[in-house]
This record gives C-alpha cells, sequence and structure tokens, in this order.
C-alpha cells in the first residue's frame, strides 16, 4: 500500500490510474487504507499538534500564576521585584517563542495531512491543497531557521 500520492509515496491502496482498463486489474495491499492512514498519518500528527498546544498553554498559564502569586504575596522587596520581573519577561519571550514554533508546525502540518485525506477519500488530485501543501511543507524549515536567527 506504499503508492504515489501528490508528489511523494505515502499509504494509498494503488497509484493514480492504476483502474484503467489496459493496465489490468489493480491487485495490490488492502484497497481501504483508511485505517492505515489514520493510524500512521493523521494520529501521530493530531497527538503532536494538540500535545504541543497544551504544553505551550500550560507553561503560559503557570508562569501567570507563579508571577501573580509572588506579586500579590508582598514577599518580593526592593531588588528581587526587578529581578523577578526581568525572570518574568524571559519567560514571556520563551512561552512567545513556542507559540510561534507551534503556528509554524501547524502551517506546514496542516495542508499536507488536508491534502492526503483528500485524495485517499476522492481518490483524485486536488490541485490546490496539492499546491498547498507541496508549498507548505518544506517551508518550515525556512520559518525555524527564520525565526531562530531573530530569537
Amino acid at each position: 500500500m506504499f503508492n504515489p500520492i501528490g508528489l511523494g509515496c505515502w499509504i494509498n491502496a494503488a497509484p493514480q490510474g492504476c483502474d484503467i482498463p489496459r493496465y489490468g486489474p489493480c491487485t495490490r495491499g488492502s484497497q481501504d487504507p483508511t485505517p492505515y492512514i489514520l493510524l500512521f498519518g493523521v494520529l501521530p500528527t493530531m497527538f503532536n499538534l494538540i500535545s504541543a498546544t497544551l504544553i505551550i498553554i500550560a507553561c503560559y498559564v503557570n508562569e501567570q500564576r507563579k508571577y501573580k502569586s509572588l506579586m500579590t504575596s508582598g514577599c518580593l522587596k526592593g531588588k528581587m521585584v526587578i529581578l523577578e520581573r526581568a525572570r518574568r519577561k524571559k519567560s514571556m519571550l520563551i512561552a512567545k517563542q513556542g507559540t510561534c514554533y507551534l503556528a509554524i508546525y501547524v502551517t506546514s502540518y496542516i495542508f499536507p495531512l488536508i491534502a492526503g485525506v483528500v485524495q485517499t477519500q476522492t481518490k483524485s488530485y486536488i490541485f490546490p491543497t496539492l499546491l498547498l501543501s507541496t508549498i507548505a511543507w518544506p517551508l518550515d524549515g525556512f520559518f525555524l531557521h527564520y525565526l531562530t536567527f531573530f530569537y
């Protein structure tokens, strides 16, 4: 079930055009690759998207809670207030960078995921999704390098 899909290879029942009568019958693996696509493509990608989002949100909420408890407790005085504000500024910069990484990850992987699912379900290529996935997927390296340069 490893066949051409879009501009690459992935799980697909048969190569495009295999059902044309002059080529003979297609006898390749399972004729319904949907469970395999879900198991090896959609579920890992969704797990990564959801877990990364939850981790970024948890870090932000934890930082907000920590800062609020320190500032309202009255235990910080003088120089410690300045140091805590500097630590918070650094933590918020890291949270912002994590959010940017997450946005790049979502942007670069959502289009190939959509293109693969659409092609598998419709048994045909949809040019706009194929074009977006072909452009977006390799650009994650460019954007991550660009982001690393500025942070």
